[in-house]
Formats: C-alpha cells, structure tokens, sequence
C-alpha cells in the first residue's frame, strides 16, 4: 500500500482530510538525465488519484467505471524542483471544491524537505454516456462538512 492516510482527523473536523500517496520515484519515471521526464508526473498524480478513491472515498475505480467515471476536465502542474531516481515522494490531494458533479483538487508533491511540484485538477463525475451526473449521496458525504460543499 503506498498511502497513509490521516482518517482519525476526519473523525474529528468532520471534513475529508488531505490524502498522501506514496510513491517512489522509479527507473521507469526517469529520462537518460535520471530525473523524472515531466509527463510521468502526471500518471503519479492519477494513481494518487485513484488510491484516494479508493481509499479515502470507499469507492474504488474498478467499481466507479462499471456505471461511468471521473476524467479530467482540466489540469495544471508547476515544476518546482527535479525528482531524481530513488527520491520518495509523498503526493498530497485535498479536495479544494465540491461542485454539483465537478470536484476540484489541489495537489503537491514534497520529499526531502522541498516541494517538488503543485497542480490543480478538475474532475467531472459522469454516466456511462459520458454525461454529467450528481456525486453519488454516499461520495458527497464523506467529502462534505455539515452537509454543506467544501
């Protein structure tokens, strides 16, 4: 599992916490320089996305895609400082915005005390005809605070 994730604080604030995916930065990731080639951040940044989900939401993608899924409506990333082979990132998602059938993300990566990079993500819950649709009343529940948006 490359996650930690903080639920005693949800238990308390009543709000979805920040989520941290662990990741390792790997060979695969890496350009003949040894530093991560800029788009591998992006597939880091969908798998964190995706253990959030899972882990954070209940609601896994394997379950999620069988009526309709969550693409990227948009995204944004600022490279702050080079990730090198072996670097152990821990890439942190927090829900800035709780729309209708939209959710928005803010997303950094910090290792050894600096931050690697900061991005911004919008997803959009759609139906298996690729049409928006409202968060699942479950999902909503347990991003929102009072039962009103974030």
């Amino acid at each position: 599992m490359n996650t930690k994730n903080h639920i005693e604080s949800a238990e308390t604030s009543g709000t979805l916490p920040p989520f941290t995916f662990l990741q390792k930065v790997q060979f695969k990731h890496c350009d003949p320089a040894g530093i991560v080639f800029y788009p591998r951040f992006i597939e880091m940044i969908n798998d964190a996305v995706e253990a959030m989900f899972d882990e954070a939401l209940g609601w896994p993608f394997e379950v999620l895609l069988r009526d309709g899924g969550v693409p990227t409506a948009s995204i944004g990333v600022d490279f702050l400082t080079p990730s090198r082979h072996g670097d152990q990132l821990d890439i942190v998602i927090d829900i800035e915005k709780l729309g209708l059938a939209s959710m928005g993300l803010a997303i950094t990566a910090l290792s050894g005390g600096s931050t690697r990079f900061r991005g911004s993500m919008t997803l959009v819950y759609v139906d298996s005809d690729d049409r928006p649709q409202p968060w699942p009343d479950t999902v909503r529940a347990r991003i929102t605070h009072n039962g009103k948006p974030v």
